[in-house]
């Protein structure tokens, strides 16, 4: 996972002190020993690890070089495990970390990541989510515009395209809605908390996830994901009325229904309704 062209990095919402780190997208701290700090003090998001190392190794030239690097290591692939630094890899090296952690679940979390960005704009985080999801779907897209291509290729008919463009309109609404979805949860949480850092993304190996802090708000932060999706899903089903021909008409359906499956979040026993659930539970407990 780590290499020595390996470029550590903080998110712009981690800040390091002497004694600890705080998130700011959490509003939390993390207590931290000075040996710690004075190894995360080279980290400036340009330096290698082959450079850090050489710099803490001149800072430290009677210990062990290989203990250091150790410890260094241990450190750095800890916090990655907590998504309080990057560990940006070449191309190679994250293909590579994407098939180890899909046949490997204890490696798996490893190659979660962080995505943090400032605003209250709701059009900026919904942008920020939808790049970040169709870039997860990137190799499904591109397979159904390969099949779109070789289908037209082979049958010399361009109305075969309609079925693999069908699909790709439905996958695209796949990842819309679940953009909605996140963005939903995230901007409701800064605007009732008139905190513009507040909350991060989680991005998971088939799933994003919104991280934040628990807050008296937790009733209407959880459930503004599934219901402000299934509302624009209720809205496409109205739309789709307007278009008459069949095979569009089926296909718009389709897509409007994805949005409105975003109700099932609310199960008590899904995402969402879990949240929600506990959140419950919490409040009867406090009253």
């Amino acid at each position: 996972m780590i290499s020595s062209k390996t470029v550590p990095k903080f998110s712009y919402d981690i800040e390091l002190y002497e004694s600890y780190l705080f998130d700011l997208s959490l509003n939390k701290k993390h207590p931290i020993n000075q040996p710690t700090f004075m190894m995360l003090s080279k980290v400036d998001g340009r330096r290698t690890f082959e450079e850090i190392m050489a710099m803490l190794q001149a800072d430290y030239p009677d210990a062990d070089p290989q203990l250091i690097e150790q410890d260094f290591t241990t450190l750095l692939l800890s916090m990655k495990r907590h998504l309080l630094i990057d560990l940006p890899g070449t191309l190679k090296e994250k293909l590579r970390q994407a098939s180890i952690s899909m046949m490997n679940p204890m490696v798996r979390e490893f190659s979660y990541q962080r995505h943090s960005f400032q605003g209250f704009s709701f059009m900026k985080i919904l942008f920020s989510l939808t790049w970040i999801t169709l870039r997860k779907m990137m190799p499904i897209l591109l397979l159904f515009l390969l099949l779109a291509c070789g289908l037209i290729m082979m049958s010399g008919q361009t109305p075969l395209i309609i079925y693999p463009v069908s699909l790709l309109v439905v996958i695209l609404s796949i990842i819309l809605s679940i953009a909605v979805h996140e963005a939903a949860h995230l901007y409701l949480l800064r605007r009732l908390t008139k905190n513009p850092n507040l909350g991060h993304i989680k991005e998971q190996v088939l799933t994003l996830k919104v991280v934040r802090p628990q807050m008296e708000e937790d009733l209407q932060v959880i459930t503004a994901g599934p219901l402000l999706t299934a509302s624009v899903g209720g809205a496409g089903l109205w739309l789709t009325m307007l278009v008459t021909q069949p095979f569009w008409h089926l296909t718009l359906h389709v897509c409007a229904g994805i949005f409105l499956l975003h109700l099932l979040y609310l199960l008590p026993f899904i995402g969402d309704g879990r949240n929600f659930k506990y959140s419950i539970n919490e409040r009867e407990f406090l009253l």
